[in-house]
């Protein structure tokens, strides 16, 4: 039975086993944007997609949900700074503002 949940779970691509052994944290799938994943390493954050390829790199302090803030935009935070990245990953507004 193991072996074939193991199965499913491979052939579904719900985890890449590279991605696994980098980080310390992987979060759910899609509960920040469907196919992506909020990841921590040494207190850091960053988000990858189910490849396990980083779309946004692993040195945040925080990063939240979108929609949160704006349907299109999450706030990112570095160094007790905020700022913004869009649904590409892309900083829009660089972490150097005190609030939003």
């Amino acid at each position: 039975m193991k072996k074939v949940i193991l199965l499913v779970i491979a052939s579904l691509g719900l985890f890449s086993t590279n991605a696994q052994s980098t980080f310390d944290f992987i979060d759910e799938f899609g509960s920040l944007k469907k196919n992506w994943a909020i990841v921590s390493q040494d207190n850091c954050h960053g988000i990858i997609n189910k490849q396990g390829e980083l779309v946004v790199p692993v040195s945040f302090d925080y990063i939240e949900e979108f929609g949160s803030y704006s349907r299109n935009l999450a706030i990112i935070s570095y160094n007790d700074k905020v700022g913004l990245i869009n649904r590409k990953g892309k900083i829009v507004l660089a972490p150097v503002f005190d609030y939003i």
